[in-house]
């Protein structure tokens, strides 16, 4: 335990090479330790910290093949994609693994409300960075309905609802569907989010700049 969390204690001061090397220590001294699961996921957090990207895959994909049912592999997916949608800016190829390591995670048994919405947002991102519009719209409305039809969505869902629905509406707003996205804009308004003052305020301008419309 003690060189995890000392490996804990040098990431949050973001002295992410002496955490890598405490999480090597412990794993290499205790390879069977009860902590290893956890201990890989960090270590990937680590190595995406030092855009290591490739070798934080390699740690996520542990976790995944020896501890497939836990909720470190449940997270260890995510973060997976995550990676694999960075080095889509390099590799647009990516952005397909990312692709499914997302719907893996929405998939996922037991994954929370918060977690699939997530994903389902980065599933719309991820299609959207490949040219399938209407198939990110889709997604995109996807997480808006699985939001708005929750009675008590917990507090981190309301972040992916809002990039769900601001990413749909900058596709209307794109494709000059004006209407569209201010009622999408509405939406967002309407929910009572953070961003909603934000909302009115798009909603507004759209409203002036194409008020033949309305």
């Amino acid at each position: 335990d003690a060189l995890y969390w000392a490996g804990r204690a040098a990431t949050a001061r973001r002295a992410y090479l002496s955490a890598n090397g405490h999480y090597n220590a412990l794993m290499a001294r205790y390879p069977d330790s009860a902590r290893l699961a956890e201990t890989l996921l960090a270590q990937g957090d680590v190595l995406s910290e030092l855009g290591q990207f490739a070798a934080a895959i390699l740690a996520f994909n542990e976790v995944i093949v020896k501890f497939p049912q836990t909720p470190e592999a449940m997270i260890a997916w995510g973060r997976k994609g995550d990676c694999q949608f960075t080095l889509g800016q390099e590799d647009p190829a990516r952005y397909e693994e990312a692709l499914l390591s997302y719907r893996t995670l929405l998939d996922f048994a037991g994954a929370p409300a918060d977690l699939r919405l997530q994903a389902g947002y980065k599933v719309g991102r991820c299609l959207e960075k490949m040219n399938r519009v209407p198939a990110a719209l889709d997604r995109y409305m996807e997480v808006v309905y699985s939001f708005l039809q929750e009675e008590q969505p917990p507090a981190e869902a309301a972040v992916w609802f809002t990039r769900a629905a601001f990413g749909t509406a900058a596709l209307q707003e794109n494709a000059g569907r004006w209407k569209e996205a201010a009622g999408i804009y509405r939406r967002v308004a309407d929910a009572g989010v953070p961003a909603a003052a934000e909302a009115r305020g798009r909603t507004e301008r759209i409203r002036q700049e194409h008020w033949v419309l309305f």
